[in-house]
């Protein structure tokens, strides 16, 4: 993946039939569907006889250090990772997020994701902290929603999801 025509994000996945090899582990496209703004792969991860299927999203519409134009497809992916992630209700396994560093794009969708859910088991009356789950997921790691625009748009978020 090239940013600014840097190298942000080295490409593990394939995009076609060939499985890629990392060292012991094998990672095969077993399918693809992709929308506008992102693209759901299914990948089959192979180790020593183990596999495991893996749903992975690429999200295409969102430059380092900057903010999407609107909120809707980034409202539609957390809602689709969602329904992903989960079976009956409950989690089918760890949801993994990650950007070029680590912590602009990757902490402002987990912090809207974790307020996504807040909104979603509040009431009429009850106080969404954004500043808050921000501060909580900084002490986790240094800088996460790291500019001034990914910290607005968060609060975009919010409010489309408020509005919904």
């Amino acid at each position: 993946m090239l940013s600014l025509l840097q190298t942000k994000c080295e490409h593990y996945w394939p995009t076609g039939q060939k499985p890629h090899l990392h060292g012991n582990v094998t990672v095969t496209l077993v399918g693809s569907k992709q929308t506008e703004h992102f693209i759901q792969r299914t990948l089959l991860i192979g180790k020593k006889g183990t596999e495991l299927t893996v749903t992975h999203y690429q999200y295409l519409a969102w430059t380092d250090h900057g903010v999407p134009a609107s909120t809707a497809p980034l409202v539609a992916l957390l809602y689709q990772v969602k329904m992903t992630s989960q079976e009956d209700g409950a989690l089918t396994g760890p949801i993994i997020v990650h950007c070029s560093a680590g912590i602009g794009r990757t902490g402002t969708f987990i912090a809207a994701d974790m307020l996504m859910n807040a909104i979603q088991r509040s009431t009429a009356t009850d106080y969404i902290d954004i500043a808050g789950t921000v501060a909580k997921l900084r002490e986790q790691r240094t800088s996460l929603v790291q500019t001034l625009y990914q910290y607005i748009y968060l609060h975009r978020i919010m409010l489309s999801l408020i509005e919904e």
